[in-house]
């Protein structure tokens, strides 16, 4: 589910382009193998997993073992400290940083899969998963998907203005499955109800038999991420689960809020949440 890196060409459908990749794409698609289900890989899962010639693979991994991205892990690679070191410098770390540990406290507590996410553009890119005892199949960290098909990109959607929407969603509203919202003035009539409870709700909306409730983390009446729970049915999205995601949106937004207004680097966009 994640999104395809820009090459010189146009990507396939199986993400692989029609012409010769630049080689920063192609570095791209040997990092894009690795998973927080798939942390060590050898030479042979890279090459079936990327599609690449093992001669450009072989390449393309000693010079990125070079500058300490990918490293060597028992005759596989994994990887490399460097990245994960760039990697936490994103403010979506220090957001995941913060909220991982009342994520994990409501994921024990309901039994349910838990998420964190933020909204890029018109989609929403997914920060964190805790999987819950059902292991539905759901978007892992990194994954990104559009926000009007989902709970969370409804959360978050409804925190922008108007104008804010109708300069990020496209017309039509692309329909993923059966229950998915493509009407507009519809999907404005929910947004505009999510605003007031800050509940949104995907009723297999995007996958079928998955349901899902999620909450803005709002602060300063902006949205910085959203948190969701996961069911089966509809009927999983109890009274109580609710009313457990909103508490727990409301515990992170202050916490989000108290490191913002004490100015602490590395929390934005300060400039759009500031009083």
């Amino acid at each position: 589910m994640t999104v395809p890196i820009p090459a010189t060409a146009v990507p396939t459908e199986h993400g692989r382009t029609t012409s010769t990749p630049s080689i920063l794409s192609k570095a791209f698609l040997l990092l894009e193998c690795f998973s927080a289900e798939d942390r060590v890989l050898t030479f042979t899962e890279l090459v079936e997993r990327s599609g690449l010639p093992k001669s450009t693979v072989h390449r393309l991994l000693s010079r990125l073992m070079s500058l300490d991205i990918i490293e060597g892990h028992d005759r596989a690679y994994r990887i490399g400290m460097r990245l994960f070191a760039i990697t936490t410098s994103m403010p979506a770390s220090n957001l995941r940083d913060l909220c991982l540990p009342h994520l994990a406290r409501l994921n024990a507590w309901s039994g349910t899969t838990v998420h964190l996410a933020v909204l890029r553009g018109v989609r929403v890119a997914f920060v964190e998963r805790l999987t819950g005892r059902d292991e539905l199949p759901a978007p892992k960290a990194g994954d990104v998907l559009p926000a009007h098909g989902t709970a969370l990109g409804k959360a978050l959607l409804a925190w922008l203005t108007v104008e804010e929407r109708d300069g990020i969603l496209p017309d039509p509203l692309p329909r993923f499955t059966s229950a998915t919202i493509t009407d507009r003035t519809e999907l404005e009539r929910q947004l505009q109800a999510v605003r007031h409870s800050n509940i949104a709700l995907d009723l297999a909306e995007w996958h079928p038999g998955v349901y899902s409730a999620a909450s803005a983390l709002v602060v300063h009446r902006r949205q910085v991420g959203a948190i969701a729970v996961s069911t089966r049915s509809a009927a999983g999205l109890t009274d109580e689960l609710k009313a457990g995601l909103l508490q727990t949106a409301r515990t992170l937004s202050e916490g989000v809020q108290a490191r913002i207004d004490a100015g602490e680097a590395g929390w934005t966009p300060v400039e759009d949440i500031r009083p």
